[in-house]
């Protein structure tokens, strides 16, 4: 079962120098884990290196990877099983979603957070189609 989340740049932004706390979308994995293992999946190096920045700060969270595109997303998921995946939806060679459903396969255990600067609303009615 492909088990997704979505929130937009703000919301992943918000809620790691502000509350201090793991989010509520980590509160399950808290309970059986210290260290949660990321993978961050972003086209835009710049952002991808911001997130590493600020999650970096938290002893709990280990950036274990990044990706660029879609396919390279698959591809290090299924080498290192993460337990959380940060997932652009606009990503070159397979878009997030379908991204997300290969990546569910390869790495079944692995909870995606779909991140997107966008609020569309098509777009996140696909990402709740996808399982978010």
């Amino acid at each position: 079962m492909l088990m997704t989340h979505f929130l937009g740049v703000s919301t992943v932004l918000s809620w790691v120098p502000l509350y201090g706390t793991i989010p509520v979308g980590f509160a399950a994995l808290r309970k059986v884990m210290e260290e949660y293992r990321i993978l961050v999946v972003d086209d835009f190096e710049e952002w991808r290196r911001m997130i590493y920045s600020i999650l970096g700060t938290r002893t709990e969270l280990q950036i274990v990877a990044e990706a660029a595109d879609g396919q390279e997303a698959v591809q290090k998921a299924g080498q290192l099983n993460p337990d959380v995946i940060l997932l652009d939806i606009g990503l070159p060679k397979l878009n997030g979603m379908t991204a997300a459903r290969l990546i569910s396969e390869v790495s079944p255990t692995s909870k995606i957070l779909f991140v997107s600067e966008t609020n569309d609303p098509d777009l996140v009615q696909g990402a709740l189609n996808a399982g978010a």
